[in-house]
């Protein structure tokens, strides 16, 4: 399956490969043009896979573990008319082999679409063992929880995290060792400011 899709991968790269020219001449005329070729920006890369991620082909593995095979269902259902077709006349001879290559491109994975072995597990969902569900997750964005949340709704509540921070005091100088306050909604305690008037009132024993 990997390496189907690592020849998808070059495939597409390939086939987006694109001709770039530039020319040469006094006054923007184009008595000489140098041409080359180049790859798409990686953005447009990433569209284009993306666009095959959203189309990819579900598969299994033929009875020799070489060959990818698509539509289970549908290939079955060929290989069942198939067998009920006689070779009596010019028509039926036809018709065998119509669902002859019928069968065969429902079982091949096509050469330039991705492919997967399993279904991903919907993290939306609870699942005993691959998901606990989209509920008690906590979002700090809301341009995130609209995803994080699976468009579910959300419950919004404010909290003020603050830690505690210690101050050492040695030979009349100030010394800070740790300042960590995170806070959430509240306007941010200017530490800075506490501790050069803690050093003062010290500084004056």
């Amino acid at each position: 399956m990997n390496l189907h899709n690592n020849r998808v991968g070059r495939r597409l790269l390939a086939a987006n490969v694109r001709e770039q020219c530039k020319c040469h001449g006094v006054s923007g005329s184009c008595v000489t043009k140098t041409c080359w070729r180049t790859v798409p920006k990686l953005d447009e890369l990433a569209s284009l896979i993306k666009k095959k991620y959203e189309k990819a082909q579900q598969v299994i593995l033929a009875s020799d573990s070489f060959t990818l095979i698509v539509d289970k269902k549908e290939s079955s259902v060929l290989d069942g008319r198939l067998s009920q077709i006689g070779t009596s006349n010019a028509n039926t001879r036809r018709e065998q082999r119509f669902l002859k290559n019928k069968v065969q491109q429902a079982k091949l994975a096509s050469r330039s679409e991705l492919v997967f072995l399993e279904e991903s597990p919907d993290y939306c969902l609870l699942e005993n063992e691959n998901s606990s569900g989209a509920s008690g997750r906590e979002c700090f964005s809301l341009a995130d929880c609209e995803q994080i949340c699976c468009s579910k709704g959300w419950n919004t509540r404010k909290a003020i995290f603050i830690k505690k921070f210690s101050i050492k005091f040695l030979f009349r100088r100030f010394v800070k060792n740790l300042v960590d306050a995170n806070l959430f909604g509240v306007a941010m305690l200017n530490v800075k400011h506490v501790a050069e008037r803690l050093y003062d009132t010290f500084a004056d024993d």
